[in-house]
């Protein structure tokens, strides 16, 4: 790659060729960025940003340029994409500003980096076993842990059988998997370091969760709970749209997505009295002070929510 024109020439390198460069060598925290990170940013720049802004040379790109199309990306697509696409131009032109390729960064607009998003819905305790029954058998696991234990679609597709004991009962979470668009079948590491975790299982999914090893797990001591419909990994996109969102549909929970699971989870394990400290380590979220130091402080607290947990299963499935 040629080096960069000097700040301020008109035939500097555009926003387009310069993004392209950004996604490669983008490093968080010293690491790549994860492979769905970048489908996901390249679809915000191919659809959002750089249809209007691409073909500016960074040295030239300015407040009114970035003004006029945040305000039409909003009015056009919503608040909330228009937030995503703000805070990806921004990273993009404070690492310009940084190698020289533009004397400031045009990014200033007060609050449009502000995502606000409506509060989701959150099931009741009897809501989550329907639904559990009213998917087909092999995924009835998915929405017990999914709700009851607060893992994320790509952490349950990641697990394997070492990673449950059902003893403990416990669920060691130690990675995400799932299929991403150009990257094809991906397994890293969780999000953050809070996300490497030891969950309790409700000891009245135990029993849910033995039939589930049992008949539907890939049978190898270390294979995949959970697998796709042909036997391969359990990719989102096909388990939402021919299991979760029919079995949805027919239940007439309008509106529920997975992650509502997650959020349904976190608040039932609030209403046992949980600290925040003990949801944040529950949830695999990292803070300013980073979750990880509490986990081992909260894993007796972990096992107590659990129990909390199993106590409204078995009331819910008694009434």
């Amino acid at each position: 790659m040629a080096d960069p024109a000097p700040v301020g020439r008109p035939d500097g390198p555009s926003l387009a060729a310069f993004a392209d460069r950004w996604l490669q060598r983008r490093r968080v925290r010293g690491r790549l960025l994860a492979p769905n990170t970048v489908a996901l940013y390249r679809v915000l720049l191919r659809v959002h940003i750089l249809p209007a802004l691409g073909q500016v040379p960074l040295a030239e790109l300015t407040r009114p340029h970035v003004r006029n199309w945040y305000d039409a990306l909003e009015d056009t697509r919503g608040p909330q994409i228009a937030a995503k696409s703000y805070r990806l131009l921004r990273s993009i032109m404070t690492t310009a500003v940084e190698e020289g390729l533009a004397e400031a960064t045009p990014c200033t607009l007060r609050g449009a980096a502000d995502e606000w998003s409506p509060e989701r819905p959150v099931l009741t305790v009897e809501q989550v076993l329907a639904l559990a029954e009213e998917v087909i058998a092999p995924y009835r696991a998915v929405v017990l842990l999914g709700a009851f234990c607060c893992l994320r679609i790509g952490e349950l597709a990641a697990l394997r059988r070492p990673a449950v004991d059902l003893d403990g009962p416990t669920v060691t979470v130690l990675a995400t998997a799932g299929h991403v668009n150009g990257f094809g079948w991906v397994v890293g590491a969780p999000k953050s370091a809070a996300g490497t975790r030891v969950l309790t299982v409700p000891a009245a999914i135990v029993p849910d969760l033995r039939t589930h090893l049992e008949c539907y797990a890939e049978p190898e001591p270390g294979g995949r709970v959970f697998r796709g419909p042909r036997g391969g990994g359990l990719r989102s996109s096909t388990f939402m749209a021919r299991d979760f969102t029919p079995a949805v549909q027919r239940l007439g929970l309008t509106g529920i997505r997975f992650h509502d699971l997650r959020h349904t989870g976190n608040t039932l394990a609030a209403a046992t009295g949980a600290s925040l400290a003990d949801l944040m380590a529950r949830m695999g979220h990292a803070s300013m002070n980073a979750a990880l130091r509490y986990q081992h402080a909260t894993r007796t607290q972990d096992a107590v929510i659990a129990g909390a947990l199993s106590e409204m299963i078995t009331r819910s499935r008694s009434a």
